[in-house]
């Protein structure tokens, strides 16, 4: 019977190979260039040590980023798009309106603000919103990553985030922070994905590059 205790052991006897520029052209072809050798680089540092987790971790990071075009999260929205997306936060069209007439800031505020650790009204909403290859999002979470990476300066700084080695590094710290290795590892890659999005967003897109990089990386 092959059970999950056979797909674990399964996937340790493939080790996390190396990943090159060509490869990650070859599973996003419009990705962005210059984060092969930072992935390569820090993958052992956050216990990457499969070929299964390797391709997961990829899949989940190229679809969140764009192919890594999309290292901050863009907040600008139209009030129509406020209501839909946001509905608890924004009640009206009218309300929307106005929030989004003060700038990216101030809906940041109304969208982040009081929650993960950012303070209300201050800023700190459009300061900690998504960025690098998995969208790390809350001063909670910048300031936990800040100190794991061991790059203080980035809270100052959260633009340090859009750098390929920070960007890799952040992503790989929250993969190895919130146990991603470990559904993937059991053959439960769709879990991965519900840890990173926080739903099933984009999850047809996800189970296609993770293919594409079980039948590239070598």
């Amino acid at each position: 019977i092959f059970g999950q205790n056979s797909i674990i052991s399964l996937n340790n006897l493939i080790p996390v190979p190396k990943i090159t520029e060509a490869d990650l052209k070859n599973i996003y072809p419009k990705c962005g260039d210059g984060f092969a050798d930072a992935i390569n680089n820090f993958a052992k540092q956050f216990n990457v040590k499969t070929k299964a987790d390797l391709c997961a971790f990829i899949a989940n990071i190229l679809h969140e980023s764009g192919g890594f075009k999309h290292l901050r999260e863009n907040v600008n929205y139209s009030a129509q798009r406020l209501v839909q997306v946001f509905p608890n936060r924004f009640k009206t069209l009218s309300e929307a309106q106005a929030i989004v007439s003060r700038g990216t800031t101030a809906v940041c505020d109304v969208i982040y603000g009081g929650r993960m650790g950012n303070g209300l009204n201050n800023g700190d909403g459009y300061k900690f919103r998504g960025g690098g290859l998995i969208h790390l999002t809350g001063k909670n979470n910048y300031e936990l990553c800040s100190i794991a990476i061991k790059m203080p300066e980035l809270m100052d700084n959260t633009n340090l985030i859009t750098q390929p080695d920070i960007a890799v590094k952040s992503a790989f710290w929250f993969w190895q922070k919130n146990l991603c290795s470990r559904p993937v590892n059991y053959g439960d890659f769709e879990r991965s994905c519900i840890i990173v999005n926080g739903g099933k967003n984009g999850l047809a897109e996800r189970h296609a590059l993770h293919e594409r990089a079980w039948n590239t990386l070598f």
